[in-house]
């Protein structure tokens, strides 16, 4: 069971290592893009590329998903960034148990947002939890658990696609532990943190932040959906930036400085400054800072921020 482009590495590795992937449960197809036309799953491609069956349920409590799902009698259930909260008839349904995988080392990150929550909270590390689902949102006992260096420069794509190998491979490892007869497994232990969803709220930046933070943010929210301010009563997306260390300013989010040549734009934050690597303006394509000011001007004393 997933959706996300987190989920096919899983789904992958699963069909690779030997095992019987019996069927896909994912999301169905949405709206998407400038023309709003009905886009499928990563999940939902990736099932179809190697031919196994997938299920496509409005709802993961549906009796009609209960019956198919009973009629696979599988062994396992393995969930993955599927973005729904399993009823206990589908905890209970498979002979061996609902595995989960995910994106933070438990108890901490409880929740749907793990890996923006490591980014906005500055960790210097995470990792990928397989554990056993429960009733509860990411409680059950833990089957393997493997840590992650999160790089300086390290966004929510470039992390999750690396935590998504990790979990990948972790999963196969899980299984056969399985198959070997081992069934004794630890409680989660620690104090736990959660992880909820971001709101649209959360994509707007705040400059009175530090600058450390600011760019947690942007960090968090990059590539996308982006964390974004306004230019010219354009939304601007802010996808890339770099932390300068400086004093507290008493006007945040206005432009302190440009390069000489004009090659970069610095902004101040509530304490230091930003500089802006990479961009996109509201109907346009990402681009380097550079090549965004070849086209528009941003000049010192302007202020980036609300329209």
């Amino acid at each position: 069971m997933g959706s996300q482009d987190f989920s096919v590495p899983s789904l992958e590795r699963l069909a690779e290592s030997g095992c019987r992937v019996e069927a896909v449960v994912t999301r169905p197809d949405r709206p998407a893009g400038r023309g709003r036309k009905l886009r499928s799953t990563p999940v939902k491609a990736a099932a179809v590329s190697r031919g196994i069956l997938y299920l496509e349920p409005a709802s993961v409590k549906s009796p009609e998903l209960l019956a198919e799902m009973e009629k696979l009698n599988p062994d396992f259930i393995v969930v993955a960034a599927y973005g729904g909260i399993l009823p206990g008839s589908l905890l209970r349904l498979p002979r061996r148990g609902c595995l989960g995988v995910h994106p933070s080392l438990l108890p901490l990150y409880r929740g749907a947002n793990p890996i923006r929550w490591a980014l906005l909270q500055g960790e210097a590390r995470t990792g990928v939890t397989i554990f056993e689902l429960a009733e509860g949102i990411d409680t059950g006992r833990i089957i393997l658990q493997r840590a992650l260096e999160i790089r300086p420069d390290d966004d929510f794509g470039s992390l999750s696609a690396r935590l998504a190998e990790t979990g990948a491979e972790l999963l196969v490892e899980a299984l056969r532990l399985f198959a070997s007869g081992k069934t004794d497994f630890p409680a989660q232990e620690g104090p736990a943190t959660d992880a909820p969803m971001f709101s649209r709220e959360n994509e707007k930046l705040d400059w009175s932040l530090p600058a450390g933070k600011v760019n947690n943010w942007i960090r968090a929210l990059g590539p996308y959906p982006g964390a974004h301010v306004f230019y010219r009563e354009k939304r601007l997306k802010i996808l890339a930036a770099r932390v300068v260390p400086g004093p507290r300013n008493p006007a945040p989010g206005l432009l302190s400085e440009s390069h000489p040549e004009g090659k970069s734009v610095r902004v101040a934050c509530g304490e230091g400054f930003l500089d802006l690597v990479r961009v996109q303006l509201e109907g346009g394509k990402p681009v380097e800072i550079q090549d965004f000011l070849r086209g528009h001007s941003l000049k010192p004393g302007e202020r980036l921020g609300e329209p």
